[in-house]
């Protein structure tokens, strides 16, 4: 058992120092084409994908692994919580789009709904959450 442990604890600290590396290199080589501006537009939709995704969750994640391992029949709560998560994250995608649609010109707009696409697509943790719960980790 402990060897096991040992080496999930490998495996987990090996993929964060090569996640973390290659975000870095990544981050340095988009720095360099972009330029100064156009890195800041960068960071600011990056910023507010972040922060819409934070939104569309609407804390669901905590109440699933908290509620899951008390219910009876804990798979009831994954089709409520995704079509909720889901409905926040494109109604969140449609008002962010639409406010930016006056203030970018066309292509900024475009790379803008690419990137912050993810806030729609956040919605299916609510699957990992159920999953740890259930599994208990």
């Amino acid at each position: 058992m402990g060897s096991k442990i040992s080496e999930n604890r490998f495996w987990t600290i090996a993929e964060f120092l090569i996640k973390t590396i290659l975000a870095f290199v990544l981050l340095i080589i988009i720095a360099k084409s972009l330029g100064a501006v156009s890195l800041g537009v960068f960071a600011y939709w990056l910023t507010l994908a972040g922060l819409l995704t934070g939104l569309s969750k609407l804390g669901l994640d905590a109440i699933i692994l908290r509620e899951v391992p008390l219910m009876p029949n804990p798979s009831s709560i994954i089709m409520p919580a995704l079509k909720i998560s889901l409905t926040a994250g494109i109604l969140l995608y449609i008002i962010s789009a639409s406010i930016h649609y006056f203030t970018l010109d066309n292509t900024e707009y475009w790379g803008y709904l690419i990137l912050t696409i993810s806030i729609i697509f956040s919605s299916y943790n609510v699957f990992d959450s159920y999953y740890k719960a259930v599994e208990k980790f």
